[in-house]
């Protein structure tokens, strides 16, 4: 178990903005206030999340090596962006 902080607000210790929840519950926390280091907020990505929309609409049209391509990515991350394993949560 860890301890939540319902606000988002690490900095609020207040006992009525804790809780005792899972690791799972605390991830999903950090994404809901808009802390997490997702898709174009890492510092690491190539893409941005318009780019990744175009890449799935682009999907089943053009070959993957195109779409690698044309995004400057390498054909494993399309495949991983078609299999949800990159940017799945991303409609």
């Amino acid at each position: 178990h860890v301890v939540r902080h319902l606000d988002g607000n690490p900095a609020n210790n207040k006992k009525e903005n804790l809780k005792w929840g899972l690791q799972k519950e605390n991830c999903e926390d950090t994404v809901k206030h808009g802390n997490s280091t997702r898709g174009s907020k890492n510092s690491r990505s190539v893409l941005k999340e318009k780019d990744v929309k175009k890449i799935k609409r682009m999907l089943g049209k053009i070959s993957s090596r195109q779409i690698a391509n044309d995004f400057g990515v390498s054909e494993s991350t399309i495949c991983d962006i078609r299999k949800g394993r990159q940017w799945g949560w991303l409609k």
